[in-house]
């Protein structure tokens, strides 16, 4: 294997679910749920300017910017770094633009992945195949020699179906993401310092 692709919410970041669990506290009664989670589907594959998606909340901007703050990376997120001895890192996620660009200069993503794909640049999304081909073509290998790590098991069986190496990342919100999903991946691990230890001892 010469490859380790992550995904980033739930997985490098700590949240999975950053409208609900993450926005929401921030927005109070201004729009519902539903509604962001309408736009946020609009705007991480670029069909919706990003400003577009605080319309009708005040103060967006200071709102935007405690949100941004909020995410928080995984506390053994540097660990990541080891692989790069043995491995090409990167990144895919279903993601804003503008709010990827905030996060890779806060946690100098530049230093930890060798490309980083966002849903919102090239206008694809997990669990598409062209999005999963799209990030292996940046790293210049194959899917069979590339681990894909995610949280969400429908994302996993797509990166199978191509033939990537999958990682399920289990988090706390595995049944709010996984239910009814009967997949078995190739590894099952629960940290980043379990991801970089596993991928090490194949190498």
């Amino acid at each position: 294997m010469n490859a380790v692709i992550f995904d980033m919410a739930g997985v490098v970041l700590r949240e999975g679910a950053v409208i609900q669990f993450s926005l929401m506290p921030f927005i109070s009664s201004q729009l519902s749920y539903e509604t962001l989670l309408e736009r946020y589907q609009k705007a991480k594959i670029g069909a919706i300017p990003d400003i577009d998606f605080w319309e009708g909340i005040s103060n967006w901007k200071e709102t935007e910017k405690n949100f941004l703050n909020s995410l928080e990376v995984n506390t053994d997120f540097q660990i990541l770094k080891n692989l790069k001895s043995k491995y090409k890192v990167g990144l895919l996620s279903n993601f804003v633009g503008t709010w990827t660009d905030y996060l890779i200069e806060k946690y100098d993503f530049n230093s930890v992945f060798d490309s980083i794909v966002i849903s919102a640049n090239c206008k694809m999304k997990k669990p598409d195949y062209e999005i999963y081909e799209y990030a292996l073509s940046e790293l210049n290998v194959k899917a069979k020699e590339t681990y894909f790590v995610d949280d969400q098991k429908r994302n996993l069986v797509a990166a199978n179906a191509i033939g990537m190496k999958t990682v399920f990342f289990k988090t706390e919100r595995d049944k709010w993401f996984n239910s009814g999903i009967n997949f078995k991946a190739d590894l099952e691990v629960e940290s980043l310092t379990e991801v970089v230890e596993c991928l090490m001892k194949e190498k």
